[in-house]
């Protein structure tokens, strides 16, 4: 039944960053769910920070849509 459990990222387009959202497949589930957004700040060529918000509040303000069917 299904396949094995799998993860994944969805590039985002939020704020002045390089955003993502990752997601995950449990085994037998049709679809990614979002779980958190990643924001990565680039500075002079060089990554300057890595902020992760995991709560679903920040994920739905975001815009990521909770489920992504594949």
């Amino acid at each position: 039944m299904g396949g094995p459990a799998s993860d994944g990222v969805v590039p985002v387009g939020h704020g002045r960053g390089v955003d993502a959202g990752p997601a995950f497949r449990g085994a037998g589930d049709p679809a990614f769910r979002s779980f958190a957004l990643i924001v990565l700040r680039p500075q002079a060529g060089l990554l300057a920070a890595i902020d992760a918000f995991e709560a679903p509040s920040v994920v739905a303000a975001s815009g990521l849509p909770a489920r992504l069917d594949t």
